[in-house]
């Protein structure tokens, strides 16, 4: 869905016609330069009430109240250059010719799963695998994490909860009681983050462990009891702190994300559209 904004420069006080691609997230962060002057202009879209979009006007702009040089700014996708300001133009276009290979596999996996015979309508990024509301799961996670780090069971628990009610829609798929431990809540998480290649990325490393215990099964137990005792807990909140980090600006990394998950090269004409620097220059400094 494309939410159409005017919005008046403060700067030039030049109208402005912002065309964004509605994402996943209960909100939505959006930064992009003013086409006329060149000036920042900042605004977040809440969209915890579909289908309607609240606009909340942050920094350097204003609502409009007249048509101007049309922006088109992504969520989940780059856009290509050319396209940059240009009418009724739909970004997920973009990805869906370029992977007609993956989304193919998307479409014969939901044909699997339906009854009825006829058209398919279908949410790319959802039918690739990736996990909307990402950002919210990880709020309830990193409360999570800092509980356990406590020793807070019980408001850990409490966090654990609200994240199990959040994914009754179907973000995690046949849960057990046995999964519902911290662990296994953050194996799951990353496990869908990576997705449609986690089989992939994975598969290798989990061969690679299983030949060492093979070679010297001692050896890896006694590993194991040393990471679990000794490391874990402080690798733990070191990487609660980078994934934290990233999440604050996961509307800014997010445009590229898929991409990633794809092993798409992205072309050089291809641009992200919304760019809060200030943000994602932090992650790279964390790193």
């Amino acid at each position: 869905m494309i939410s159409r904004i005017l919005i008046t420069c403060l700067a030039c006080h030049k109208p402005n016609t912002a065309r964004v691609q509605i994402g996943h997230e209960s909100e939505q962060s959006v930064s992009f330069l003013c086409p006329n002057c060149g000036a920042e202009m900042r605004l977040k879209l809440l969209l915890d009430n579909p289908p309607h979009v609240k606009v909340i006007f942050e920094e350097n702009c204003e609502e409009g109240e007249e048509e101007g040089i049309i922006t088109n700014i992504g969520a989940g996708f780059a856009i290509d250059k050319d396209n940059l300001h240009r009418d009724l133009y739909f970004p997920s276009f973009e990805l869906m010719r370029e992977n007609a290979k993956a989304m193919a596999a998307a479409v014969d996996e939901i044909e699997l799963n339906i009854n009825e015979a006829g058209p398919v309508i279908f949410d790319t990024t959802i039918a690739l695998g990736t996990l909307p509301r990402s950002a919210e799961y990880w709020k309830f996670l990193k409360q999570a994490l800092r509980f356990h780090n406590n020793g807070q069971t019980g408001l850990m628990e409490v966090q654990l909860n609200k994240l199990w009610e959040l994914s009754a829609d179907g973000a995690f798929i046949d849960w057990t009681e046995e999964d519902k431990s911290l662990e296994n809540t953050l194996f799951m998480f990353f496990q869908r983050i990576m997705q449609p290649s986690t089989t992939k990325w994975l598969n290798p490393l989990i061969d690679t462990i299983k030949k060492a215990a093979e070679i010297n099964t001692n050896e890896m137990k006694e590993l194991c009891f040393h990471y679990d005792h000794d490391l874990k807990s402080d690798r733990f909140e070191s990487y609660s702190e980078i994934f934290s980090e990233y999440f604050k600006a996961y509307g800014e990394f997010n445009q590229t994300l898929l991409y990633v998950r794809l092993e798409q090269q992205l072309d050089t004409d291809k641009v992200a559209t919304s760019t809060n620097f200030d943000l994602t220059k932090m992650l790279r400094q964390c790193l």
